[in-house]
Order: C-alpha cells, then sequence, then structure tokens
C-alpha cells in the first residue's frame, strides 16, 4: 500500500469473505467468469476453505490521508484547467444546477474553498455581495484571479483546508468536489469550521462526483452523510443522480 502511486485503486483481497471485517462502504462485489471462478476454487482449495458462487468480494484500501498538495499542484503543472470545468458537458450542467439549487436569489458574504481555476467562483458572484475564494495551489490561485480581475466583489487567496475561512460571519459556504479528498480529522474540522462561519440560518451547498476517486479517502456519497449527520445543520435541498450528489443544508 505505501509502495503504490496515490493515482493507484488500491484493493485488498479476503482468503475467507467476511462482509463484517470492512465498513459496508469499502466492500463490492465482482462477477467472476467461468475461468476465474476455477482459478479462485483451485487456489482456495489450497486453504482448506470453500469458494462458491460466481461473485468475489474485495475491499477497497482507501488512503489514510488527505490527498496531497503535490498531486493537485501536478495537475495544473500539466494543464492550465485539469478538469475542463469551462467545457465538460458534465462540469456545466453540475455549476448550473448547483445555482438553481441555491433557495435564496440573493447572498450576503459567500465562502468558497477549493475555488480552482475559478469559473464557479464568477458565475457564484452575480449571486453575492462578497465572494471570498482560496485554494492550495499557487497556478489554481493565479487562474482564479484573472477569471475575477473585473469583479470587484470576489476577493481571492492562497489557503488550504481546513484552514482559510474568513474571520467575519457569511452566509454560504460552497464545497465543490473537495471533502471526499480529506481524511477524517480535517474533514470534521473543516466542517465544524465551516458551521462556526455561518451566521444562524446560514446555508452549506456540497456537490460531488459520485464515483470514488483513487486519491480520495472516501467517495461523494459518504462525504455528504458526514454532513447530513451534523447536528447544526438540516437538509433543505437534495439531488442525486447518475453522476453527482447535491445538498443545500441551513445551519440552524
Amino acid at each position: 500500500l505505501a509502495a503504490a502511486p496515490i493515482t493507484t485503486h488500491r484493493w485488498s483481497y479476503p482468503v475467507v469473505p467476511d462482509p463484517a471485517v470492512a465498513p459496508a462502504a469499502r466492500t463490492f462485489e465482482y462477477r467472476l467468469t467461468e475461468r476465474q471462478r476455477h482459478r479462485r476454487t483451485t487456489g482456495a482449495a489450497a486453504f482448506g476453505v470453500p469458494a462458491d458462487g460466481d461473485v468475489e468480494i474485495v475491499f477497497r484500501q482507501p488512503p489514510t490521508g488527505s490527498a496531497p498538495l503535490d498531486r493537485f499542484a501536478a495537475l495544473y503543472a500539466d494543464a492550465a484547467d485539469p478538469w475542463d470545468t469551462s467545457t465538460k458537458w458534465y462540469e456545466r450542467r453540475k455549476r448550473a444546477l448547483a445555482l438553481a439549487a441555491l433557495p435564496r436569489e440573493r447572498y450576503g458574504r459567500a465562502v468558497e474553498p477549493a475555488c480552482g481555476a475559478g469559473v464557479f467562483t464568477r458565475e457564484l458572484a452575480g449571486r453575492c455581495d462578497r465572494v471570498v475564494a482560496f485554494d492550495p495551489v499557487a497556478a489554481a490561485v493565479r487562474q482564479a484571479t484573472a477569471a475575477t480581475a473585473d469583479l470587484s466583489n470576489v476577493d481571492i487567496h492562497l489557503a488550504a483546508l481546513p484552514d482559510g475561512f474568513p474571520a467575519e460571519p457569511v452566509d454560504l459556504v460552497v464545497f465543490g468536489e473537495i471533502l471526499f479528498y480529506l481524511d477524517d480529522p480535517d474533514l470534521a474540522a473543516t466542517v465544524g469550521r465551516a458551521v462556526a462561519a455561518l451566521r444562524p440560518g446560514g446555508q452549506v451547498l456540497a456537490v460531488h462526483w459520485l464515483p470514488w476517486a483513487a486519491e480520495a479517502p472516501r467517495d461523494g456519497m459518504a462525504a455528504h452523510r458526514f454532513l447530513l449527520a451534523h447536528p447544526d445543520l438540516t437538509r433543505i435541498v437534495e439531488h442525486t443522480d447518475e453522476a453527482f450528489v447535491l445538498h443545500v443544508l441551513g445551519r440552524r
């Protein structure tokens, strides 16, 4: 596991399948071909255990720490917009649904961690009096600053989660495909600071890709379950499709 590159999906194989060994969210079934069934039966016989059926159980072994900053720096070194946020239909559709899901027509102060190249930052600025956005990658900050240079209500700076939240109270926090990259301590600290930064009645907009990224300690749905379980947040809007999950939550 230590030798595997950060971009590698890592799996473990139980000799005696027992779903109790790993949480259900990390347990997956793989359907075997006839040849694979024969090989599995032969191998299991060496351990003196039965191996019936055409499905194999495997456990995902996610990274134990937050995704490293140099992974994202390398992506921006290879491409100005690593996720094609300006042109890819998935990205454009996700942003349109995210903006449409916001219940209020107008917000006061919003904060957008991990703003990337600033494409959504620019659109968000049209609905907010002030947007404070930040990213841990210097190249992304430069691009976001350039993309919003003509907007007087946007502030961009360099910072990484769980830090970066403004000292002043905010009305909206936006988490766009970032929470699943955080390990348990960073996720808890980030959500805690976001809730603390919100005014009473303020809102969190969260939208995350559903598949499990190799660099991520969890998938998008697991990140949203963590948000939904927070005692100071209540669900306002929910959208789930084959590509992503979206929630708007209000601060009690």
